[in-house]
């Protein structure tokens, strides 16, 4: 869910029956393979199932039955985005591998 939730981020789980899940909505659920997973819900489905996709994929996930989802995410604190500037080296790399880019297309 990067760049909406970043590592370390504490999120609350409010449980709340998934007909409750609204589109844009945080919710967790329990996928297939028994891992909670918070993602962004896409649509709700006319079956009672719901879309969830993560902020950073481009496909969504596979729907999710209602039973699977615990409720609505609220991220209750995390760090600051900050930017740094790049570090001498980094910018070498990629003067680098910009000029070979730059040199194998002509």
């Amino acid at each position: 869910m990067w760049p909406a939730i970043r590592d370390g981020a504490i999120l609350t789980i409010e449980p709340c029956p998934a007909g409750a899940c609204r589109r844009g909505d945080l919710a967790a659920y329990v996928s297939a393979d028994q891992r909670l997973i918070v993602h962004r819900v896409i649509a709700p489905l006319s079956d009672g199932q719901l879309t969830f996709r993560g902020d950073g994929l481009e496909l969504p996930d596979a729907p999710v039955p209602e039973r699977e989802v615990l409720g609505k995410a609220t991220i209750e604190w995390q760090r600051p985005f900050r930017l740094r500037a790049p570090r001498v080296r980094e910018l070498r790399l990629l003067l680098r591998a910009l000029l070979r880019n730059l040199t194998q297309r002509w």
